[in-house]
């Protein structure tokens, strides 16, 4: 169950970056620099969740989705990247 529901997410993700533009990429990186780096467990992105390896599988596959769209943030998803490893 839990593998159909990655995948089905994994190509919402693809579907989903459609309506990205750039700025929004951004904002978006932004927040989830914010809710990856809370120090709270109420507010931390993996913390609150059922099931964080599949959040942190989903948030590093849209980085890479991102970082093939909008290449000069770049820099800005390796670190996300780098934090969510």
């Amino acid at each position: 169950m839990d593998r159909q529901y990655l995948k089905s997410k994994l190509h919402m993700t693809k579907m989903m970056m459609n309506i990205f533009n750039f700025n929004s990429a951004k904002i978006f990186l932004e927040i989830m620099e914010t809710q990856i780096n809370e120090a709270s467990v109420e507010g931390n992105l993996f913390a609150s969740s059922s099931n964080p390896l599949l959040n942190m599988c989903l948030l590093y596959e849209i980085l890479q989705t991102i970082t093939k769209k909008f290449y000069s943030l770049n820099n800005q998803c390796r670190v996300l990247m780098g934090i969510t490893m």
